[in-house]
């Protein structure tokens, strides 16, 4: 195995802790609902972080053919 293999696990398992963690707190904002007031941005923040999450470890795939 190539070094690059070992650095895309350790940033895929990173990225899938982070993207966890963003999803969680959807859920607890949905279950939530009725004990709290809904504030908007922090759901559009939460989308925001999740697709940056997606897209750059999309991205990663790409640096498997550099040198």
């Amino acid at each position: 195995m190539d070094p690059f293999t070992y650095l895309a696990a350790l940033i895929s398992i990173i990225i899938g802790l982070a993207i966890a963690n963003v999803l969680g707190g959807i859920a607890r904002m949905i279950h939530g609902a009725g004990r709290y007031r809904f504030y908007w941005p922090s759901l559009v923040w939460a989308i925001v972080v999740f697709l940056a999450c997606v897209q750059h470890w999309w991205s990663d795939f790409s640096l498997a053919r550099h040198t």
